[in-house]
């Protein structure tokens, strides 16, 4: 997790351990808003740690429960992952096959047990190898897994979208943006090309290359226009649009929604899709390799702030917006 606010959050690293569902007890306190006693009962308020109020650990225990109903508890160092042989898949649904390689990691037939403080590199949650290109290879699975979910995923995006939540709003089904989001990849400047290489196959060869060769953004009806996003909307109508939209598709039946969201995933893997991402992933590793990216890697662990400065600041876009020289 990473939080900024400038006039309250002195830069630091924490190691507390945070839940998805401690977001909601936590912004709460910060903007002193009552939170209703049966509302979110698992989110515990991690303000004061934000704060840098406490250097105590608030939560000593977290469950994480992964989408093929696979457990696993996080207490201290240890993390326990009891024994799923079944695996089960059922929730899943676009074209998800079972019994596929992928879902291997899935089925678990005995308990597993880390010490996360001695081995940290516990396995990734999908049988891909550590060798060079694995981790955009793991990246790109994940978003495939998310494609794969029966329920219809909707992204809602405004102010800023870049690099990785590009993908992230990739691998939804359906995306509205604000009218002045910013959306791109500017990592291609200074690092490598994406994990998921979604360029070309939303919004066509010629837009895909001026982005990759530029790393600019696109504006939220700039979006919409090269089909990256379905719809774009004022800011302050954003929330009331997509709810709206999001209460159209409920009234679909949910077992006739996974079928309508196969048809649109099966005739984009039978023009390639998944096979054109996997082929680019690889090249995401290369770049890492390159001498200009080494340089930047070294610059970045100097410091963020300054590495982004010289990344942009010649173009004049994202944070250096008017400083082009």
């Amino acid at each position: 997790m990473i939080a900024r606010w400038p006039a309250q959050i002195k830069s630091r690293v924490s190691d507390q351990i945070i839940s998805l569902v401690d977001v909601y007890a936590t912004l709460a306190a910060i903007v002193g808003q009552d939170v209703l006693q049966s509302a979110a009962p698992d989110s515990m308020d991690l303000s004061r740690v934000l704060l840098g109020k406490t250097q105590e650990q608030l939560r000593d225990h977290i469950v994480l429960h992964g989408i093929s109903d696979t457990l696993a508890l996080r207490q201290g160092d240890w993390k326990f992952i009891p024994a799923n042989a079944k695996g089960q898949m059922a929730n899943i649904g676009s074209g998800a096959n079972p019994s596929e390689a992928r879902f291997a990691a899935s089925r678990i037939p005995k308990p597993q047990l880390f010490n996360l403080a001695q081995d940290p590199n516990e396995p990734l949650p999908w049988p891909i190898t550590r060798a060079d290109g694995g981790w955009a290879r793991h990246v790109l699975q994940g978003w495939f897994e998310l494609m794969d979910l029966a329920t219809p995923l909707i992204a809602q995006v405004h102010g800023y979208c870049l690099a990785g939540g590009t993908e992230l709003a990739t691998a939804c089904d359906l995306v509205y943006v604000a009218h002045d989001a910013q959306i791109g990849y500017p990592p291609v400047r200074s690092m490598s090309p994406p994990d998921m290489a979604w360029h070309v196959w939303l919004t066509g060869m010629r837009r895909a290359m001026e982005a990759m060769l530029t790393g600019d953004s696109m504006s939220g009806d700039d979006a919409v226009a090269a089909g990256f996003a379905n719809r774009a909307f004022a800011v302050d109508e954003l929330d009331d649009r997509v709810l709206a939209i999001a209460e159209r598709v409920a009234r679909v039946p949910a077992d006739l929604q996974a079928l309508n969201k196969r048809v649109v995933h099966r005739a984009m893997e039978a023009m390639g899709m998944r096979d054109g991402m996997r082929a680019t992933a690889d090249l995401n590793a290369l770049g890492f390799h390159q001498r200009s990216s080494r340089e930047y890697m070294g610059e970045l662990s100097r410091g963020v702030t300054a590495a982004l400065d010289s990344r942009d600041g010649g173009f004049g876009d994202y944070r250096t917006a008017g400083s082009s020289t």
